[in-house]
């Protein structure tokens, strides 16, 4: 295991993550908007709708990652194949990679005739899994052992490949199907970069150490637990999007389309402090940092939020109409709310973090809780934006503090088995 990184320089780490992390987010944004120059709305959808799902697909990955990179920060000691755990992490990587495209491939047909596209762009998405998923295995140990920067590099350059597809795709003036095989291409491209960046530390299994590692235990642990870390992270996804459903649902679609906008609010409040969780886990990992760890994680989030909040609340009028326009200026008292409910979900998200960097799920059950009380409240009070915004957001309080509490549990002793 790499030593840990001093405090002092884990500040510097962290705004180049954030940087990163930014840049990667805002270039996904740009992939639709250079495709809105070319393709027809028609089109445009069909791309938006491949996109989600190869956003679903990646859930999975995401599991593996977290997973790997607690192998990594805070290893078994009494276990002497955890002291391969690179070798076990990229292997199930490998093994979850090649599982969740075939999957895929099965279900592309299908999924084509839901979404009324082209089945062979539902085949690309099936073909991107796997390298998503390799890149997110290789993230994992970039993570654990706090190689923030190159970090940085990939979740940048996973928007780069993006808007490189989209800006050849307009140039050439091709279709959603060669849109979605560029994708997949850039999804390549990704995994190859990351696994060059981990292979500069020195740090990068070959095949036959990977080879080795298939059938170990190490392995086929890393792959259960990142099978059932779907569950919390599925539940987290879902949560960040329920109030919209919930608001297309229940309200008129003219108060709909205000939530809409209102949303925005929402998800840069969740996704602008996103990276803390991120830079702390390997942190959570380690029972030494573990206390520590998480009150950082949880009140430089809340510091983070506290500001938007406030912005949110002075300047609300100037931002909605600088984000939807002068249609929406009713919504501007409202544009607090809307971002305390974007804070409360990254809180949320670092409760889930912290208790997934010690193999439990407790927090994540309680998100899933989170999502039935939500759609319940919202259900008996659903007359005005307000009314849904508050509703939601009370929820989702209740499992901040029933995670946090949760948190603040004993860890599991190391000798108790990782599954």
């Amino acid at each position: 295991m790499s030593p840990p990184l001093p405090r002092r320089r884990l500040r510097g780490h962290g705004a180049v993550l954030f940087v990163g992390t930014l840049a990667g987010n805002l270039l996904g944004y740009l992939f639709f908007v250079v495709l809105s120059r070319t393709l027809s709305p028609q089109d445009l959808g069909a791309v938006g709708s491949l996109a989600s799902l190869a956003t679903i697909a990646a859930v999975p990955g995401l599991g593996i990652q977290l997973v790997a990179a607690r192998w990594v920060a805070a290893p078994a000691s009494d276990s002497a194949e955890v002291a391969d755990g690179a070798d076990a992490a990229l292997a199930a990587g490998l093994r979850l990679a090649l599982l969740l495209s075939a999957i895929a491939l099965v279900l592309a047909p299908g999924a084509a005739y839901l979404l009324r596209v082209d089945v062979s762009a539902a085949l690309a998405v099936a073909v991107a899994a796997a390298p998503i998923t390799m890149t997110f295995a290789v993230q994992g140990l970039l993570q654990g052992r706090e190689r923030f920067a190159a970090l940085a590099i990939v979740a940048a350059l996973v928007g780069v490949t993006r808007v490189v597809a989209a800006v050849i795709a307009a140039g050439a003036g091709l279709g959603p199907v060669a849109v979605m095989w560029l994708f997949a291409a850039g999804c390549a491209v990704t995994f190859v970069v990351a696994a060059a960046l981990l292979r500069r530390d020195g740090q990068l299994p070959g095949p036959s150490a990977i080879r080795h590692a298939w059938g170990s235990s190490a392995a086929r642990t890393i792959f259960r637990e990142s099978a059932t870390a779907v569950l919390p992270m599925s539940g987290l996804l879902v949560l960040s999007s329920v109030d919209m459903l919930l608001a297309r649902h229940f309200l008129p679609a003219d108060l709909s389309g205000g939530y809409a906008v209102g949303v925005l609010f929402e998800k840069v409040a969740l996704w602008g402090p996103a990276f803390l969780a991120t830079l702390y886990y390997p942190r959570m990992a380690r029972q030494s940092d573990r206390p520590r760890a998480v009150r950082d994680a949880l009140l430089l989030t809340a510091a983070v939020g506290v500001i938007g909040i406030v912005a949110a609340f002075l300047l609300g009028g100037p931002l909605v109409a600088v984000v939807g326009g002068a249609g929406y200026a009713a919504l501007a008292p409202l544009a607090w709310l809307f971002t305390a409910l974007g804070v409360a979900l990254a809180l949320v998200q670092v409760l889930v973090y912290a208790d997934l960097a010690v193999g439990r799920h407790r927090a994540g059950a309680a998100v899933w809780l989170a999502l039935g009380a939500s759609a319940v409240v919202v259900a008996g009070r659903h007359d005005t934006i307000t009314a849904v915004v508050t509703g939601v957001l009370g929820s989702i309080l209740a499992v901040a503090i029933v995670s946090a509490a949760l948190s603040r549990s004993p860890r599991r002793a190391r000798g108790a088995p990782r599954g």
